[in-house]
């Protein structure tokens, strides 16, 4: 008999999402694209009706922790994220093609140990990707917003 699986604490859905870059080209070394991606996502949380448990950007992909409402598709919050910012910044900037590779990658999160270790798997990220010597040090991630207790705006944290 297998070790029971705490539950998650709310209605819908939590998952941990990644979607990559066209061509894993180095957007996101650019800041203001990090920036610019970060408000996208401040802008849709409300009208989607998502909760953002965790996020980094790194340099040619995102990882995103997020609870869903009953009624919205993670592909439809996805494609919005994706599409809004790919039309926004080719606009913006002197970005040639597609920005986004066609899909993502999901999982649903079960339980809230699983939760735990998938945060604390996205707020590593930098460090392991040599963008930054610490988790709180990285600047586009929700590491700060857990480990300070930061209000980043963008952050729904929880507590375990």
């Amino acid at each position: 008999m297998g070790a029971e699986m705490a539950p998650i604490r709310s209605a819908g859905k939590t998952f941990f999402i990644t979607f990559n870059v066209h061509g894993k080209r180095p957007l996101f070394r650019n800041p203001k694209a990090c920036s610019f991606f970060l408000h996208t996502l401040r802008y849709y949380k409300p009208q989607l009706k998502f909760q953002l448990l965790g996020y980094v950007v790194m340099e040619d992909h995102i990882h995103l922790m997020m609870r869903t409402p009953l009624d919205v598709k993670i592909s439809t919050i996805i494609q919005k994220i994706k599409g809004a910012f790919g039309r926004k910044w080719k606009m913006m900037s002197q970005w040639k093609g597609p920005v986004w590779q066609k899909s993502f990658f999901n999982s649903i999160i079960h339980d809230d140990v699983s939760l735990k270790q998938r945060l604390n798997q996205i707020h590593n990220k930098p460090v392991e990707g040599g963008l930054s010597p610490s988790k709180r040090g990285y600047t586009y991630s929700s590491a700060r917003a857990y480990e300070e207790g930061v209000d980043d705006l963008l952050t729904d944290r929880i507590s375990f």
